[in-house]
């Protein structure tokens, strides 16, 4: 990249804040190009194409140019990256980020050895599609896409993963959108953190309670029963709140409350949706329910909670 492109791609503040009417940013010619092709269009794509055609076999990988794909994308989003030595530390959880390809531009160990690899640059460059098995590989691959496509971040998803050695273990996995200056997102970051042992009293609990978990992210702007999360988990009310408490700390109902609230924390910061509209996207009957919930959560109004991200958002663009 030259060094006008460098110093256009100064990252806001790890995470663009979008304003639109309609959708993010992120859903720019680079993320529709990614969904259509499989190819992004962005310069720091394209200076470094992977042809998705031609899946690189996990046995087989030879090192890839770690150093050039690793620096074009963090002179991108305007900083380098010194982070991955703390996540070599923590053997419980895999770190990476992406670019909007969704190839691996930073890694951490743990990752590296339970991919069956001895080094980070025998990952950076990959697909999670050419590391993983074909069915999970493409999954994952398919979310990294979601998120940058959209914008909208995962949070606490517990999901099964299976790594290319055997190891196999549920996990919680937290995924964040990456942007440059000018809004659009072009890559991601993310963590995924095994479960202890400890936290369900038997390993077969984790599946039923994973589908709860799907059908709440995938409905919260519905009214969600007690009764209907019982039939697809086969767990008494009793039986499946004690096994989310053990999970994250809460309720049922008050997981369901929190997942609408961070879509809706979402929705306040990167787009210029009303309030009343926010308020029904996320499942509540009117705005002032609405209000009276989310300033229970957050302990602001949702007006408020808006001025106060958009004066960050001011003050680091400033900075």
């Amino acid at each position: 990249m030259t060094e006008k492109q460098v110093s256009d791609h100064k990252l806001v503040n790890g995470v663009g804040r979008v304003r639109s009417d309609e959708a993010p940013k992120s859903d720019s010619r680079y993320a529709r190009s990614l969904q259509i092709t499989g190819q992004c269009e962005h310069p720091v794509c394209t200076d470094h194409p992977l042809n998705p055609s031609q899946p690189l076999s996990p046995v087989a990988l030879t090192p890839s140019p770690m150093t050039s794909t690793s620096e074009s994308f963090f002179e991108l989003i305007g900083r380098p990256f010194v982070g991955d030595e703390v996540f070599d530390a923590i053997p419980d959880t895999v770190f990476f980020i992406k670019d909007c390809q969704g190839r691996y531009v930073a890694v951490n160990m743990p990752l590296v050895k339970r991919c069956g690899l001895h080094h980070k640059h025998e990952l950076v460059g990959r697909m999670a599609r050419d590391i993983f098995p074909p069915d999970l590989g493409e999954v994952f691959s398919a979310q990294d896409i979601e998120v940058i496509r959209t914008g909208q971040p995962i949070h606490e998803q517990l999901e099964l993963h299976l790594y290319p050695t055997g190891q196999e273990g549920w996990c919680l996995t937290w995924k964040e959108p990456l942007s440059d200056a000018q809004g659009t997102i072009v890559g991601l970051c993310g963590i995924s953190r095994d479960l202890n042992p400890s936290s369900m009293n038997h390993r077969d609990d984790i599946e039923p309670v994973s589908k709860v978990l799907d059908v709440i992210r995938d409905r919260y702007a519905e009214t969600i029963t007690v009764d209907e999360l019982e039939k697809i988990s086969g767990f008494s009310a009793f039986q499946l709140d004690r096994r989310i408490r053990d999970l994250f700390g809460v309720s049922t109902k008050q997981y369901i409350t929190r997942t609408r609230i961070d879509v809706a924390r979402h929705s306040l910061t990167h787009t210029a949706k009303s309030i009343s509209q926010i308020a029904l996207a996320c499942g509540y009957s009117d705005q002032s329910s609405f209000t009276r919930r989310f300033r229970q959560s957050v302990g602001l109004t949702p007006q408020a909670y808006r001025d106060n991200r958009e004066n960050i958002a001011a003050e680091d663009e400033h900075a």
